[in-house]
């Protein structure tokens, strides 16, 4: 009796296999398309982070160049992009209290 039961019951099983698979192909898709999105987001920010690492380092050489020029009185380098006065790190913010 049981083998007969058991005969019947294969072909909901097989379906009940099917629906299983097909949804976890469809949630491994899903996983991907994230996945690859959020690569892109990370490699985007990696990037941001390596041309402000180098901006900061452009501005602390600019800045090294202008305390220099400061020191010496030269202002023939003053005129560069870039240029950050000495006196900006010598502003007195007024009280606002």
């Amino acid at each position: 009796m049981e083998k007969i039961s058991d005969e019947n019951d294969y072909p909901s099983r097989i379906k009940a296999l099917v629906e299983e698979l097909r949804y976890s192909k469809e949630r491994i898709r899903a996983l991907e398309v994230k996945l690859r999105n959020e690569e892109r987001i990370n490699k985007q920010q990696q990037d941001y982070m390596v041309r402000l690492e180098e901006t900061i380092k452009e501005i602390k050489g600019h800045n090294k160049k202008n305390a220099i020029i400061a020191e010496n009185g030269s202002k023939s380098e003053a005129n560069k992009p870039y240029h950050v006065s000495y006196q900006i790190y010598n502003v007195k913010y007024p009280n606002r209290y």
